[in-house]
């Protein structure tokens, strides 16, 4: 994997996903030289007992380290990117939309951008977005379990079965159908 260096920055979303598949631990395969990091702040975002096991063994076998917290430092820089994401976006009315919401994975894309992360893990399509908007690259979970069967770690059945499993009990949906055209879970 190529990138401008050998860190990758997890939101939880992708975890969560990942996890509820008992894949979470793939985010340290798929590529040897990757240093998987995740914020304090994201890790205490794990409430799901299954994620915070799964996250706390990569952390326990040093295959995920944890930063410190620091959002506050990074405050008056995520204030503005959350404001715009929550009231802009999509035309959504001040009422009905809370930037705070967006607060962490804001800080994941501020700080994957100032270590110069390779990748930023992401699955919340507005702070795709601004990671683009922000020159980073990102993946998705789905891209997670593409790679990882791609580097033969885990099997296509499997990665269709984990699919279709987040599509019928996280009702995850997916915009892109490529991979589920690929891996045979729709025609």
């Amino acid at each position: 994997m190529e990138g401008q260096s050998s860190i990758i920055i997890s939101d939880s979303g992708p975890m969560i996903n990942l996890a509820h598949v008992e894949k979470l631990y793939l985010i340290a395969e798929i590529s040897p030289e990757l240093n998987v990091l995740i914020p304090q702040e994201i890790l205490d975002e794990l409430k799901d007992s299954k994620t915070r096991m799964q996250a706390d063994e990569l952390i326990k076998s040093g295959k995920m380290s944890v930063l410190p917290k620091n959002i506050d430092k990074y405050f008056d820089r995520i204030l503005p990117i959350a404001t715009q994401m929550a009231y802009v976006d999509f035309g959504r009315s001040q009422s009905t939309w809370n930037p705070k919401q967006h607060y962490p994975e804001i800080y994941v894309i501020l700080l994957a951008k100032e270590l110069d992360a390779a990748f930023v893990l992401l699955d919340e399509d507005r702070a795709i977005r601004e990671a683009r908007r922000q020159g980073l690259k990102h993946l998705r979970h789905d891209a997670v379990l593409d790679l990882a069967c791609e580097n033969k770690l885990i099997r296509p059945e499997e990665v269709r079965e984990c699919l279709k499993k987040l599509m019928t009990e996280r009702h995850v949906r997916y915009k892109k159908r490529d991979l589920l055209i690929k891996y045979g879970v729709v025609d």
